[in-house]
């Protein structure tokens, strides 16, 4: 699965999957440096109350449809001097556990999915990748951030592999954080 950004800013923009379908809206009060960063699923809205799209055709709305998210399900709170917090299930979690460090060099960062399995981010020079170990130790690349390439015309966007579509939330708020990261680095 591909998920395309709306802008190239992982922490104000929009992600629309391979159909154009938006997914997730992202979005941030601060233009450079985000207080807090919040992420609502989106859902499109193309049918009427008994879902007749014919009723809709014929005024236009399959054209221009309309968006309707979920009020944020998860929220980014930034922080200067202390450790970031994010709001997510009805907890507050401190990035610095929810996330934490593996490296000195701060550029690697694991979580736990809810299937007990470990991932781990990656950040470095131009790209972000998530990794999974498998039962044979063998390192998996589940996500990759695409960057956007002036000369062919594609777009910045999320590779995905189906195997981790199950913890997509989890994916798109860590991304987020991670990203978000490794561009004030660079």
């Amino acid at each position: 699965m591909k998920l395309f950004l709306s802008r190239n800013v992982p922490f104000n923009t929009v992600l629309s999957d391979d159909e154009g379908h938006a997914r997730y809206a992202i979005s941030s009060l601060g233009k450079y440096i985000p207080g807090a960063t919040t992420i609502s699923r989106v859902s499109s809205e193309t049918e009427d109350e008994e879902g007749d799209n014919e009723s809709l055709s014929g005024k236009g709305l399959l054209d221009k449809p309309t968006f309707r998210d979920d009020g944020g399900f998860a929220t980014l709170h930034w922080k200067i001097l202390n450790s970031t917090t994010l709001d997510y299930n009805c907890q507050v979690y401190e990035i610095s556990s929810f996330l934490p460090r593996t490296n000195f060099l701060n550029n690697k960062r694991t979580f736990q999915g809810p299937d007990g399995v470990t991932y781990t981010w990656s950040i470095g020079g131009p790209t972000s990748c998530l990794h999974v170990q498998d039962e044979n130790g063998v390192k998996r690349r589940v996500v990759r951030m695409q960057q956007r390439n002036i000369f062919t015309g594609k777009k910045p966007h999320l590779d995905i592999d189906p195997s981790v579509l199950h913890i997509l939330d989890l994916i798109i708020i860590t991304w987020v954080y991670m990203e978000t990261k490794r561009r004030e680095r660079n």
